[in-house]
């Protein structure tokens, strides 16, 4: 089916345009609390048969006609009735009297699977007329209570801070890996992105490239890389359990499930990932109607992450992780490419689990005027929560978004990140309990709407009812707030948060941008290389700098280099890089000491985990050592624009560094001048003899075993690195002064070339 923006052609409401009317609000509550009391659906049934509404609805010839299409089926019955008794039969069961028997029938059996799962989604509430009550309840402002509560700033360990705390959780999260699963809710559709594939069909936000691959790789790699961590230390290969919650919403289910197969399921089994999928909801206009796309055709949203603990359970994925052995699970978001980076996630389990906690919220902080909830310790009579109050509901609870202080970028209080760590068999009476927790109503959809009755077309404000997944915490009460089943960690901002949420402009802000979480992915970076390897790098553009001339450093990584810091910090040792140069590391295996860069180097190795045919990580990968190595080329086209978040990057020239298989390369005491392209192939080890007229002189080796590794052992909380050598020598050198001055001088001469050309 074709699906049409609503600027493109109008929605229809089926009716008349109505006003709240509080008797009706109150009618609906009143059937909704009846409902609740009874558990069949017989009985249901039966007292919806009894309602003065329904009596006159089935009056209706051509409802009557489509209720007996329903041959007596109890659940879809009550569901039929249902709407009746919420007035709502004018708006979803009218169509027009010449539209085809045929098409009347097809399209009455959809409405009313959708109405069924509706029913089913929202059984805790009292099924479809429950649905409606909240929507009601909560546009009836006059009418909705504010619970009376403090909030506060909550306390919780700060994971980006270097100190023994840090490195035990750390290392704890490590050893927990092989009972960890992940949740990814990727069900967003990424309109604000624009995202739209060469035909113009919409594309689910995993889908969007961002640094050359899509969100979904991404994330996708960074789990990779602990698991390959875990592989390094402890000696096991441990593959985690994903699940991912879809949406049927522009057909978001059928491109997540194309977007696997196409990348055969990432270097992963199929059987390794457990797809579920969000339900979708009826959207209502601001006021109380629902929204139909034209006749018997109801208009459908997903209905919040917060459906992730009800559908979870029912489709049973918590009962999957518990066969594989999977204790725990962090959740994350698919618009956060920034969250896996360093240790952050680690140290974040780690917390949990060294606590023994049931849930926790990783957090940082929050800019204000922005789309992120914030998260508070709530305190009332009950008790005291961690809870999340989402920013379209602060008006509402009436919170002023202000900084902490004048003249700051940053609110008083931490953002809600909606990276989650649970306990799967901990949380389960918690869900049972409130399966769809933080419930609200956002009614910030513009939409065409023609009405039947008038055909006149009205700009009207839609929304329907979300739950919020991290507002399950609500549920987990204590006495005081170190008596909490659930924890919140700090980290800096630019390693826990920068979302993609909506295309960049020019002259508006980067936030929420992919030009803007590239930017700080950019500069994570730049801070690895200066701190933790000592390289000496100019400093970082600004942010306007960056928009006009690009940064003046670009270094980016596979993220199994380390994805630890200190890792990297072990493998990347001492250089110096100058302005404007590039440095693309798609290669695990490397010792990179005393480079001085100036221009463009990629080093790419094709098996970078060492993969054979029956496990994911060995030791046969592609491996390159560069010790005191100069590398001078022109880099990047710096004259023309560049789409940097893209990967889309034109350059004058470059060191490309290819391995194949288990190829080698060692260079030493070398420097590279110009364009220089190298594949080693699989099987050879290329050592670097000199450099003549512009080429490399190699020795070429066959080889069958890897000259060098790195051994990870754990030792004090920390993970160290030895190069263990095979077969060949490989001491450090320290660089000549004639090494350290030739790439200023070979960028000097090629730049006047250039200029005289």
């Amino acid at each position: 089916m074709t699906y049409f923006p609503p600027c493109e052609q109008p929605l229809i409401i089926w009716g008349e345009e109505r006003e709240i009317v509080s008797k009706e609000v109150v009618q609906v509550e009143e059937v909704c609390q009846e409902i609740l009391k009874r558990t069949n659906q017989v009985e249901k049934n039966a007292f919806l048969l009894d309602l003065k509404q329904v009596k006159e609805g089935l009056k209706d010839p051509k409802i009557g006609t489509l209720f007996s299409k329903l041959n007596g089926d109890e659940v879809y019955v009550g569901t039929f009735l249902s709407v009746l008794a919420i007035f709502q039969q004018k708006v979803l069961f009218a169509y027009a009297d010449d539209l085809d028997p045929d098409v009347v029938d097809k399209r009455f059996k959809a409405l009313m699977d959708q109405l069924v799962t509706v029913e089913k989604t929202y059984l805790s509430l009292g099924g479809v007329i429950g649905y409606h009550a909240a929507v009601k309840r909560l546009l009836a402002m006059d009418r909705r209570k504010i619970e009376s509560r403090k909030i506060s700033r909550a306390s919780g360990p700060d994971i980006g801070s270097s100190n023994e705390t840090r490195q035990k959780a750390v290392i704890e999260g490590l050893r927990l890996m092989p009972e960890l699963a992940e949740i990814y809710p990727i069900g967003g559709l990424g309109s604000r992105l624009g995202l739209r594939d060469r035909f113009g069909i919409p594309l689910p936000a995993a889908a969007l490239k961002f640094g050359g691959r899509t969100l979904l790789e991404g994330l996708l790699r960074d789990l990779e890389a602990r698991e390959y961590l875990y592989y390094k230390v402890f000696g096991h290969e441990i593959t985690t359990p994903i699940a991912m919650m879809t949406s049927h919403e522009k057909h978001n289910h059928l491109h997540i499930k194309i977007l696997l197969e196409q990348n055969q399921w990432f270097d992963r089994k199929p059987e390794t990932f457990f797809l579920f999928v969000q339900p979708s909801v009826p959207v209502l206009t601001e006021k109380g109607e629902w929204v139909m796309r034209g006749d018997l055709e109801l208009y459908l949203q997903p209905g919040g992450h917060g459906a992730i603990w009800q559908v979870a359970s029912q489709e049973g994925v918590f009962d999957w992780f518990a066969k594989l052995g999977r204790k725990v699970g962090v959740i994350r978001q698919i618009n956060n490419p920034i969250a896996g980076v360093d240790d952050g996630l680690l140290a974040f389990t780690g917390v949990g689990h060294l606590n023994n906690k049931v849930f926790g919220l990783a957090s940082c902080d929050r800019l204000v005027q922005t789309a992120e909830g914030m998260l508070v310790l709530s305190s009332n009579q009950k008790g005291v929560t961690l809870s999340n109050i989402e920013y379209t509901d602060f008006k509402a609870q009436k919170i002023e978004d202000c900084p902490v202080k004048p003249g700051s970028s940053y609110s008083c209080y931490p953002a809600n990140t909606n990276i989650i760590y649970v306990d799967f068999e901990k949380i389960a009476p918690y869900i049972a309990k409130q399966p769809l927790p933080g419930l609200m109503i956002n009614m910030k959809t513009k939409l065409d709407l023609q009405s039947s009755k008038t055909g006149r077309i009205n700009r009207l404000a839609c929304g329907r009812l979300e739950s919020m997944m991290q507002n399950i915490s609500d549920e987990l009460v204590g006495r005081r707030e170190e008596e909490l089943p659930t924890f919140l960690t700090y980290n800096s901002r630019e390693k826990t948060i920068s979302t993609v949420k909506q295309s960049y402009f020019s002259e508006r802000s980067m936030v929420e941008t992919p030009v803007g979480a590239y930017y700080d992915l950019l500069k994570n970076g730049h801070t690895l290389l200066k701190n933790h390897c000592k390289v000496k790098v100019p400093p970082f553009s600004k942010q306007y700098e960056y928009l006009e001339n690009g940064p003046s450093v670009l270094f980016v990584y596979r993220p199994a280099l380390g994805p630890l810091w200190d890792v990297i910090g072990q493998k990347i040792v001492g250089g110096e890089f100058m302005p404007n140069c590039e440095l693309n590391l798609e290669i695990v295996d490397l010792k990179l000491f005393n480079l001085v860069l100036d221009g463009s180097l990629l080093i790419e190795a094709k098996n970078p985990l060492g993969r054979t045919e029956s496990s994911r990580f060995g030791c046969g990968g592609g491996r390159a050592i560069l010790e005191n190595v100069v590398v001078t080329n022109l880099g990047i086209d710096r004259r023309i624009p560049q789409t940097w978040w893209k990967n889309e990057i034109s350059r004058l020239e470059a060191c490309m560094i290819t391995l194949e298989g288990n190829g080698e390369i060692i260079l030493k005491n070398i420097a590279l001048e110009g364009n220089q392209m190298i594949t080693v192939p699989d099987g050879e080890r290329w050592t670097a003899k000199g450099f003549e007229e512009g080429k490399v002189v190699w020795i070429k080796e066959k080889i069958t075993n890897p000259a060098w590794e790195w051994k990870y052992a754990l030792r004090d909380n920390a993970i160290n690195l030895e190069l263990v050598e095979n077969s060949t020598d490989h001491k450090l050198f320290s660089p000549s002064k004639e090494l350290q001055t030739l790439a200023q001088q070979t960028r000097q001469q090629k730049r006047e070339g250039e200029r005289s050309d």
